[in-house]
Order: structure tokens, then C-alpha cells, then sequence
């Protein structure tokens, strides 16, 4: 067999008319069947939930405060271990157990591997390798994606596809961020205007630390100029001497002279005295030549005041201190650069954007040609297939064009045709099947299907509703063919169907009186051995 994964036991507590069950499957094809009501369709509704269905607290026995479904599983594929190693949930003997709860106020939890699971989580994972197909799944046929979806799992083109779709969720956020660059282009160079502006003046002035109290200091200096040259004049003239005296100069001199002519009266170190009094008046009248400075400049002077009136200006607009203002111009870079820098990311994403779109119309291109060739054999597999579940003359094709816009399924678009009376013509199947033949269709894809994907276990929910005679026959031996290569699981009516089982699983129904009243419960007793079944079977009710 190829089935890598395979049911092998159900656990049911509480689960609507199933008191406490456990139910045991084999490998192969596994037929449950009963009388209507018996609750063999509880069975399928209990894997749907442990396989990360939907829970609904109507499953919950009356009288019970939660539902438990535990199912558990055997593999041996090397691809199962390392997908439940990644997902967080690992397995060291070859066996998944699966456990849900159901509440009867609506909520649920599970469990993968003995350890809390999230439920979608779950059912990504189940996803890979268990299939459901029932009445209400062949809606799914009328969907253009599930066709598509079909003709990748068949042309082994699944890898493919999901790294197009990859690349082109990429591809589009991409294009996102380039719009949204490019509305904001407008407003981003309307900014930059007033930056560059606020800029420019600032960078007219030059602020620097401690300019600002230098310029004051010399505005000051110039305001005093002329008080100081006044006072400078009159030092002078006591230092040097004027017209009416010698000054200090002259003072010193004459002292030091008399002295000098009266040493044996006047000591010498008071002579020296003098003579160091004489350099000190020599330092002040050096000093005083320095403090008179340069001349005072009228156009240097208004340079000044014009720069403080420029501080004072940009202190009102950014923040009172000339800190502030530099601070600002700061900033001001920062955002300038900023805003360039936009452009410049603009530039590397429309070359992003432009390898992208090129690599994604590529797998796409390749991803079609792929598809085209799949397309036909898998046309003339399917015809045979559902030809050979009695509709004779049935003809399946699948016709393949190429769109021009690009889409999650690339650019093919997919016709999924069907002719089922020859020479009537070929129409969409959703436009013309019946329920049976959709039922029958559905069927053969499994059957083509079994042989190119990874499903192992497949769950058919009453497939045969409706059908009966030499069809039924027919049925049965292409579910025999799935079973060959994966476990079904199939829900029937037809002894011609259940003789072909591997196990038969046969549900009933026995009503008791007790305390509370008049229960049902649903039993179950699983058949095995050609002879068995085939007596099990023809206890059957044959439809026609």
C-alpha cells in the first residue's frame, strides 16, 4: 500500500447517541452501514471534528457536560514524523492521538500528541493527509480554484504553484509600498521646500555656541567707545603729562634724579625703589596704548546688531535660546535627508518591484506550460475512470487558457468540461452534472487522484445516495481501487459495495428505560473475513 498514515481506533464518550465506543479501522476500504438513525453518520461527523472540523455543542449527550472524541493514528512515512517534529507536536513510537472535547456551552479544546493544540493548527496539519469527500463536498467541483487545485495535485505542480502565489503576494506588497510612496510624493516635496528653506536661514546666521554673547559683548564694547577713549585720554595725560604738569613720568623722573644726587642721604635700596617705579610706569604707559584698540567701524557695528537681530528672530520661531536654534537646524538636516532618502528608496523598489514582477510572470509562464501538458492526460484518465462507473460515453476534458491578468492561480484559467451523452457537447460541469454524476466525477478524480498526492485516509460520506444496480457494482470496485494505494472510509447503503470491504463497521441502535427516562445509544460491531462480510452484506437492503 501506499497509505503512509492510517486510522486505526475512534474513541467516542458522550458524543450525541454514542454513550462510550471505541471503534477500530483497518487498512484497505472500511464500509460503515446501518439503518437510518442508527448513527453511522455520527461516526464520519466525529472524524470530520478530530480531524479539526468545526465543534457544535449538539453533539453533546444529553445529560453529559462535554463530548470527547479521541482518535488515534499509525505512520511510518519519514514526511509525517518531520512535519509533526515541525509543527511542535513530535512522535517517538509511529502513532498520532488526537483528542477533542466539545462543552455543552459551545466551547472546545484539543489536543495533538498529548500536548494543547491550536485548531487550525490541526487541521493544517490532518489537511495533508486526510480527505473528506461527501454530498456537500461536491460543491467544491463547481469551483474554478478547486479544479485548478486538482490539476496541480495531478501534474505534481502543487510546489509550484504555492511558490508563484509566494513570490506574488510579494510582488504585490511591493506595488503597495510603491504607491504609497508616490501619494505622498507631492506632500513629501512640499515639506522639503519648507525645510530647505527654514535651512537656508538658519545657515545664513551660522549659530554657534557662544556667538551670540560675543556679539553682545561687542555691541557693548562699541555703545562705551567713546566714554572709553575720554578716559583714556585723561590716564594718558596724567601718566605722560600734559601742559600743566609732568606727569606721572615726570614725577618718577625728578624723584629719581634727586636721589641719585643725594646717596650718601638717601639710602640706595629706596633709590632702587625708584628705579623699579620707573618700569612699572613704563608697563602702564604700554598698557595704555593696548586698551585704546582698533578704531571704531560704523559697518562692523551694524553687522553685529544685524546678527543679533537675526538670533533674536530665530529664537522667536524655535524656541527662545540660541541652543535651540541650532538644535533646529539639526533636525531640519535630519528631515531633509530623510525625505531625500525617500527617493532613493523609491529608486531601489520600483528595481524590486520590476525583478518581482519578472520572476513572478515567470513561474507563472512556467507554471502554465506545466499545466497544459498535465491537462490532456488527465482529461483522458478521468474520462476513463468515470466511464467506468456506468457513465458510458462520458467525456471529460479540460481546457486551459491563458489570461492576461495575473492572478492568485497565475495566468491559467481553467474550463473543467464535461460531455455526458455523446454528441450533445461540452459544457461547464457545474452547469450541467446532476447530483450523481458530480458524485461519480468526484469519485473518479479520488480514484486518478490516490496515485499523485499525499492523501492516505479518505472519507466518503454517503457517495453512493441515489445509485444502485450495476452502478453501485461499479462504485464499489473504484473504491476498492483507492483503497488500494490509501484507507477509505466510506459510509454506504449497497451491499454491492459493503461485500467489497476490507472491514465492515456495522452501527445500531437499541432504546433502554432508566432513570431518566427512555435513552438511545448507538453500538457498534466491527465485521472481518471475505465470508463475513459478504454475509453481513447481503443483510443489506438493496436500492435500485
Amino acid at each position: 500500500m501506499k497509505s503512509t498514515l492510517a486510522l486505526t481506533t475512534l474513541k467516542l464518550q458522550n458524543f450525541a447517541t454514542f454513550r462510550s465506543r471505541e471503534i477500530h479501522f483497518g487498512p484497505g476500504l472500511n464500509a460503515i452501514v446501518g439503518e437510518t438513525g442508527s448513527g453511522k453518520s455520527l461516526i464520519l461527523d466525529a472524524l470530520q471534528l478530530v480531524f479539526g472540523g468545526r465543534g457544535d455543542k449538539k453533539a453533546v449527550r444529553l445529560g453529559a457536560e462535554s463530548a470527547v472524541v479521541e482518535a488515534i493514528l499509525r505512520f511510518e512515512d519519514e514526511a509525517v514524523s518531520r512535519a509533526l517534529d515541525e509543527a511542535g507536536f513530535p512522535s517517538e513510537d509511529g502513532e498520532i492521538v488526537i483528542k477533542r472535547i466539545i462543552r455543552r456551552d459551545g466551547t472546545s479544546k484539543c489536543w495533538l500528541n498529548h500536548m494543547a493544540c491550536g485548531l487550525q493548527t490541526l487541521a493544517q496539519f490532518t489537511r495533508r493527509w486526510v480527505d473528506l469527500v461527501g454530498q456537500f463536498e461536491n460543491q467544491k467541483l463547481m469551483s474554478d480554484a478547486y479544479q485548478l487545485r486538482l490539476l496541480d495535485q495531478y501534474g505534481q505542480t502543487s510546489v509550484l504553484a504555492e511558490d508563484m502565489r509566494g513570490r506574488l503576494v510579494e510582488f504585490r506588497r511591493l506595488r503597495e509600498e510603491r504607491d504609497g510612496l508616490e501619494r505622498s510624493r507631492t506632500e513629501r516635496e512640499q515639506r522639503l521646500d519648507y525645510v530647505d528653506f527654514q535651512l537656508q536661514e538658519i545657515d545664513a546666521l551660522d549659530p554657534r555656541d557662544g556667538d551670540e554673547e560675543e556679539l553682545v559683548a561687542r555691541k557693548s564694547e562699541f555703545l562705551n567707545h567713546e566714554k572709553r577713549q575720554l578716559v583714556l585720554h585723561q590716564m594718558e595725560e596724567l601718566v605722560h603729562g600734559g601742559e600743566s604738569s609732568g606727569g606721572l613720568g615726570g614725577i618718577v623722573r625728578a624723584a629719581r634724579g634727586l636721589a641719585a644726587r643725594n646717596l650718601g642721604i638717601i639710602p640706595a635700596a629706596f633709590a632702587e625703589k625708584l628705579s623699579a617705579l620707573e618700569d612699572v610706569h613704563a608697563e602702564i604707559e604700554a598698557g595704555l596704548k593696548s586698551l585704546h584698540g582698533r578704531e571704531m567701524d560704523e559697518e562692523e557695528m551694524q553687522k553685529v546688531v544685524d546678527r543679533l537681530d537675526a538670533y533674536q528672530r530665530l529664537k522667536r520661531k524655535f524656541g527662545g535660546t540660541a541652543a535651540a536654534v541650532i538644535e533646529a537646524r539639526e533636525a531640519f538636516r535630519a528631515e531633509a535627508t530623510k525625505i531625500r532618502a525617500y527617493e532613493e528608496d523609491l529608486t531601489q523598489l520600483l528595481r524590486r518591484l520590476s525583478q518581482a514582477e519578472a520572476t513572478v510572470q515567470r513561474l507563472a509562464d512556467d507554471l502554465h506550460k506545466v499545466r497544459t501538458t498535465a491537462a490532456g492526460k488527465f482529461s483522458r484518465e478521468l474520462t476513463a475512470a468515470v466511464r467506468a462507473l456506468r457513465m458510458d460515453g462520458a467525456d471529460i476534458r479540460l481546457e486551459l487558457e491563458r489570461g492576461e491578468e495575473l492572478t492568485d492561480h497565475g495566468y491559467t484559467r481553467l474550463n473543467f468540461l464535461a460531455q455526458t451523452n455523446p454528441g450533445e457537447g461540452f459544457f461547464r460541469v457545474k452547469e450541467i452534472a446532476s447530483g450523481g454524476e458530480l458524485s461519480r466525477i468526484l469519485l473518479a478524480l479520488r480514484q486518478v487522484l490516490s496515485h499523485h498526492d499525499s492523501i492516505s485516509i479518505f472519507l466518503f460520506d454517503e457517495i453512493d445516495t441515489g445509485m444502485g444496480g450495476e452502478t453501485a457494482l461499479h462504485i464499489g470496485k473504484a473504491l476498492q481501487k483507492v483503497a488500494a494505494g490509501s484507507q477509505v472510509i466510506t459510509i454506504t447503503h449497497l451491499p454491492q459495495i459493503a461485500a467489497g470491504a476490507d472491514r465492515l463497521i456495522l452501527v445500531s441502535k437499541t432504546t433502554s428505560q432508566g432513570e431518566e427516562g427512555e435513552r438511545t445509544e448507538s453500538e457498534v460491531r466491527e465485521v472481518e473475513g471475505r465470508s463475513a462480510i459478504r454475509k453481513a452484506s447481503e443483510a443489506l437492503v438493496p436500492l435500485h
